[in-house]
C-alpha cells in the first residue's frame, strides 16, 4: 500500500509505476487463472472429509442461500447508500464480491486456541463453498454490467430464468468436471506408487498442482462453467479417496503450503500497491470515501449477523448442528480476503482494458476495488484482532486452566527428556570436565533439578542401552552442586537444624546403586579400567571408539589393533593399491560428510553458521585432493576454507546484534580474539568427533568379517584419519586449558538447548502442544542461545571451588547424622563405581586444575 502511495506521488514515470499499470491492465481471466487455483486447491485438499460430509447440508445453506441474500443486501448498500450512482448490476457485482469470505487469520486462531472441530469445519467449509457460489454470482452479474457498457463482444444480457439456468449449469457442471479431474489425479497417484523413488514423489506433487490449474482452465474457459467449484471439487475428491496414495505427504503439504503462501503474498502485495495508488490519488479517492468505507464495514458486519441468525433455526438442527455462541463467532469472523480482491482486480482490469479514458465506468470499478480492498484491510485488522478475545469470552476456546496443566505436564516431560540428554552427554569423554554451573546458567530448565531427577535419568539411560554398549556417565562435576542444594534446602526447611534425613539418604543410596555398573573385563586392564595408550603417546580413546564392535569384527585389544595398523603401514608395498585406496578415501570422505550432518541434527553444529560451511566445504577440497591420489588432509582444507575472514564476518554480524538492547553489552564485551579462538576450538572438536564417527563406520563396513583384520588399503585410510586427529588434538593442546573447557561447556549447553527446542517442535508437530505454546519455549531457547553466543566468562555464578567439590563428594554434610547412610567415596564417581584405590587421587587432581584438566580432556 505504501509503495502504491509512493508511486502516485511521483510526477515522473518509474519502473514500479509502469509495473503497477501493467498489472492493472492484465487480462481478467489470466489474473484469476494465476491466483485462484493454487489458493483454493490447498484449502480443499486439507479439508476434514468426515466432518465436511457430516456438515454438508449446513454448508450448502451457508454457501448458496446465505450468499445470495448477502449479495442482495450488500448490493442495496451500494445502490442506495453510496453516492457513486452505480447501476444495480454493478451493485450486485459488488455484493457478490464481498460475499466471499476468507477466514485465513481466523482459521489459524481456531487451531491455536483449540476451538471445537465443529466450529472450525463451519468456518473453513463455508469459505470453501461460498467462494464457488460467489464467483458464479460474480460471473453472472459482471456479464450483465459489462453488457450495459454497450461495447460489442463485452458481457451479455441475462434474464432471471437464464440466470438460474446459468447458475445451475456453472455450479453442477463445475462440480462434475472437478470430480472427473480428481479421479484422474487419483489414477496418476496410484500409478506413481514407488515410495522410495524421489522422482516419482516429485511427479505426484507436480501432477496435483497441475491438475488444479488444468481443471480450472477446462471448466472456466473451455466448458464455460465455474472453475472455482471445479478446483474445490477436485481437491475434496482427492482428499477423500486419494490421500493414502501420496508417497510423501510431508513434501506434498509443504509444497502446497508454499504455493498458497507465495500466491497470497503476491496477491495482497499487488492489491496493496493498487489500493495505495487509488487512495493517494485525489481524483479517484476523496476524503468522504473513507467515511463511506468505515460505514460499509459496519453495515457488512450487521448484515452478516442478520444472515447467520436468520438461518440459525435451520443450521442448529441439521448436520453437525450449532449453538448461539458459535453463530456469534461465525458472524463476527467473516473476513474478506484473497478471492474478493482477485475478483475486484479482474473486473477493474477488464473495464480499463476495454473502455476509453473518459468512460465513467473506470471510476466506478476503481472505486469498487478501493472499497473491496479497504474492507479486506479493516476486517483483517479489526475483526481478525478481536476474534481471539471474543472466542475466549464466548467460552469456545479450551479452558486456560486445562491448557496450563497440559503445558505444565509437557514442560516436565521436556525436562525429563533433557535430563536424559544431559546424562548421555556425560558419557562422552569430550564433556567430562564441563562444570554444572555453566549448564545451569545457560540452560534455565536445569536450575532446579534434584538428585531424584538425576537418579531417574541415569536409570533410564542405563535401561535404554545394551549392556555391551553402555558407558557410565561421569557425574563428578554435577553431583557436588545437587548435594549442596539438598543440604541448603534441608537447612532452610528445618530452621538451621541438621536432620538425619533418612529418606534423603535412601534416595542418595538408591541413586548410587542405579548408577553403578560392573566394568566389562574384555580388553581392559583390571587395575585402572582405562583405555590403553600407545607407546608413541597418542592418547585417542580407542576403547571407546571400537567397544561397540569389538566382539565381532575388531581386535579385542585396542593396543593390538593400533600396533597392527602401524606394522601394516610400515611393511606394506603401496605400489598397486592406489586405485582402491582412492576409492576407500572417497568413501571415508562421505562418512565424514554424514558425521557432520549427524552433528547438525544433534545440535552440535549450527546449519546457518560459518563453522558448518567451513567443515562441509573442506570435504570438497579434500575430495578433489584424494582424486589426484593424495592422502586424507581435510584439516589443512579447513584452514584454507576458514582462514581469518570468518571472525571478521562474525564480528560484523555481532555489530548488527548490538542494535538489540538485550545483547548490546554482551556484544561489546566479547573480543575478536575470543571469537576466533571459539571458532577454531569448535572446529577442532567437531573435526575430531566426525573422524571418530567415520572411523567407527569405516571399521564396521570394511573390517574382514569374523577375523578382526584390515586390508592394507583399509589400514592406510584409518592411519591417515588418525594422523588428522592427532593434528587437531595438538592444536587443542596448544590452547589455554581453561578457555578450551569453557568453550566445551558452552557446546554442551548448545546441544541441550537445541535438543529441547527440537523436542518442543516434535510435540507441536504431533499435535500434543499448540504452535503458540511451543513457540514460547523455542523463543526462550533462542534467547538462551544468543546469550551463549556472546558469553566469554571464565567463571559463572554459583561455581564451586575445588575444595567445596571435594567436601561435598567425600562427605555430604546433610547426611552426617544418619546412622544408615552407606557412604561411597569420590572414587566411585571418578572411576565409575569401582571403589579400588586411586579414584580419589584422580578426582583431586582434576579439582586442583579447577575442573578443567586440559590434558585429561585432550587425552579423551
Amino acid at each position: 500500500m505504501f509503495m502504491g502511495i509512493g508511486v502516485s506521488r511521483r510526477d515522473s514515470p518509474n519502473q514500479l509505476a509502469q509495473s503497477v499499470g501493467q498489472w492493472v491492465q492484465i487480462d481478467a481471466h489470466v489474473l484469476l487463472l494465476v491466483f485462484l487455483p493454487g489458493l483454493l486447491f490447498k484449502d480443499a485438499f486439507e479439508v476434514n472429509f468426515h466432518l465436511f460430509r457430516a456438515s454438508f447440508g449446513q454448508l450448502l445453506i451457508m454457501a448458496f442461500p446465505m450468499v445470495l441474500a448477502g449479495t442482495v443486501l450488500t448490493a442495496l448498500i451500494g445502490y442506495y447508500v453510496f453516492p457513486y450512482k452505480w447501476s444495480f448490476p454493478l451493485s450486485m457485482t459488488f455484493g457478490s464480491i464481498l460475499a466471499a469470505t476468507d477466514p485465513v487469520a481466523v482459521s489459524a486462531l481456531l487451531n491455536e486456541v483449540g476451538a471445537p472441530p465443529r466450529l472450525k469445519m463451519h468456518v473453513s467449509g463455508e469459505s470453501l463453498l461460498n467462494d464457488g457460489s460467489a464467483v458464479v454470482f460474480f460471473t453472472i452479474f459482471a456479464d450483465i454490467f459489462l453488457a450495459e457498457l454497450g461495447i460489442e463482444g463485452l458481457g451479455r444480457s441475462i434474464s432471471v430464468g437464464q440466470g438460474f439456468a446459468l447458475f445451475f449449469k456453472m455450479s453442477v457442471g463445475g462440480a462434475l468436471i472437478g470430480v472427473a479431474f480428481g479421479m484422474g489425479l487419483m489414477l496418476i497417484l496410484f500409478l506413481l506408487r514407488h515410495r522410495l523413488d524421489n522422482e516419482e514423489n516429485i511427479i505426484q506433487i507436480s501432477a496435483a498442482i497441475s491438475m488444479a490449474y488444468i481443471s480450472f482452465y477446462v471448466a472456466e474457459i473451455v466448458c464455460d462453467t465455474s472453475g472455482v467449484i471445479a478446483v474445490v471439487s477436485c481437491g475434496i475428491t482427492t482428499q477423500a479417496f486419494g490421500s493414502n496414495m501420496i508417497n510423501d505427504k510431508h513434501m506434498m503439504d509443504s509444497f502446497i503450503n508454499l504455493v498458497e503462501h507465495l500466491l497470497n503474498t503476491l496477491l495482497f502485495a499487488l492489491a496493496g500497491v493498487v489500493f495505495g495508488a487509488i487512495v493517494a490519488d485525489n481524483e479517484k479517492w476523496f476524503s468522504t470515501d473513507w467515511g463511506y468505507l468505515i460505514l460499509l464495514c459496519v453495515l457488512l458486519t450487521a448484515v452478516r449477523f442478520f444472515l447467520v441468525f436468520s438461518f440459525y433455526p435451520i443450521l442448529s438442527r441439521i448436520g453437525l448442528k450449532s449453538c448461539w455462541r458459535e453463530a456469534v463467532f461465525i458472524s463476527f469472523g467473516g473476513l474478506r480476503g484473497a478471492v474478493g480482491i482477485a475478483l475486484a482486480l479482474a473486473l477493474d482490469a477488464e473495464v480499463w482494458h476495454e473502455t476509453d479514458e473518459d468512460d465513467p465506468a473506470r471510476a466506478w470499478t476503481t472505486t469498487l476495488f478501493g472499497m473491496v480492498g479497504g474492507v479486506a484491510f479493516f476486517t483483517l485488522i479489526v475483526n481478525g484482532s478481536l476474534s481471539g478475545p471474543l472466542l475466549r469470552k464466548l467460552g469456545l476456546a479450551e479452558s486456560t486452566a486445562t491448557r496450563k496443566r497440559i503445558v505444565t505436564h509437557f514442560a516436565k516431560s521436556t525436562k525429563d527428556h533433557l535430563m536424559g540428554d544431559l546424562v548421555h552427554l556425560m558419557t562422552d569423554p569430550r564433556f567430562k570436565h564441563i562444570d554444572f554451573s555453566v549448564i545451569s546458567s545457560h540452560v534455565p530448565i536445569f536450575k532446579d533439578i534434584t538428585l531424584e531427577e538425576l537418579s531417574a535419568a541415569v536409570e533410564k539411560n542405563q535401561a535404554s542401552v545394551p549392556p555391551d554398549r553402555y558407558r557410565r556417565p561421569d557425574l563428578s562435576n554435577i553431583l557436588p552442586y545437587l548435594l549442596k542444594k539438598a543440604e541448603q534446602e534441608a537447612d532452610t526447611s528445618m530452621g538451621g537444624e541438621r536432620p538425619s534425613l533418612e529418606e534423603g539418604n535412601i534416595l542418595f543410596e538408591s541413586y548410587m546403586n542405579s548408577a553403578q555398573v560392573q566394568q566389562q573385563k574384555q580388553g581392559l586392564d583390571g587395575e585402572d579400567g582405562g583405555a590403553a595408550e600407545s607407546s608413541e603417546g597418542d592418547s585417542i580413546d580407542w576403547n571407546g571408539l571400537v567397544s561397540v564392535y569389538a566382539t565381532a569384527r575388531i581386535p579385542v585389544s585396542p593396543v593390538d589393533m593400533r600396533s597392527a595398523l602401524h606394522k601394516s603401514i610400515a611393511n606394506t608395498d603401496l605400489a598397486g593399491i592406489s586405485d582402491r585406496a582412492i576409492e576407500l578415501r572417497l568413501i571415508f570422505v562421505e562418512a565424514l560428510r554424514h558425521a557432520y550432518a549427524h552433528q547438525v541434527e544433534r545440535g552440535e553444529l549450527d546449519p546457518r553458521g560459518f563453522l558448518d560451511y567451513v567443515l562441509f566445504q573442506s570435504l570438497e577440497f579434500c575430495a578433489d585432493e584424494v582424486r589426484l591420489g593424495k592422502p586424507l588432509n581435510d584439516w589443512e582444507a579447513t584452514q584454507i576454507v576458514g582462514g581469518t575472514w570468518t571472525s571478521r564476518v562474525e564480528i560484523g554480524i555481532n555489530r548488527l546484534y548490538s542494535l538489540d538492547c538485550r545483547h548490546r553489552s554482551d556484544v561489546r564485551s566479547i573480543s575478536r580474539e575470543y571469537i576466533q579462538l571459539r571458532f577454531e576450538v569448535s572446529k577442532a572438536l567437531a573435526f575430531i568427533s566426525a573422524h571418530t564417527l567415520a572411523q567407527e563406520r569405516f571399521q564396521r563396513e570394511f573390517c574382514v568379517e569374523g577375523k578382526g583384520e584390515f586390508t592394507a588399503q583399509e589400514r592406510l585410510v584409518l592411519e591417515e584419519s588418525l594422523a588428522q586427529v592427532r593434528i587437531a588434538k595438538a592444536f587443542l593442546e596448544s590452547k589455554e586449558k581453561r578457555d578450551v573447557t569453557v568453550i566445551v561447556s558452552h557446546l554442551a549447553c548448545i546441544i541441550l538447548l537445541n535438543k529441547g527446542a527440537r523436542y518442543m517442535e516434535y510435540l507441536a508437530e504431533e499435535g500434543l502442544l499448540k504452535q503458540k505454546e511451543a513457540h514460547h519455549f523455542i523463543e526462550l531457547t533462542s534467547r538462551a542461545l544468543d546469550g551463549l553466543k556472546y558469553c566469554s566468562k571464565s567463571k559463572h555464578p554459583g561455581e564451586l571451588t575445588r575444595a567445596e567439590k571435594l567436601a561435598m563428594m567425600n562427605l555430604p554434610s546433610f547426611c552426617r547424622n544418619s546412622r544408615d547412610f552407606h557412604y561411597k567415596p569420590s572414587s566411585y564417581y571418578s572411576s565409575g563405581g569401582d571403589e579400588r584405590g586411586g579414584g580419589t587421587e584422580k578426582f583431586e587432581q582434576a579439582a586442583d586444575d579447577g575442573g578443567s584438566d586440559g590434558a585429561s580432556f585432550h587425552a579423551q
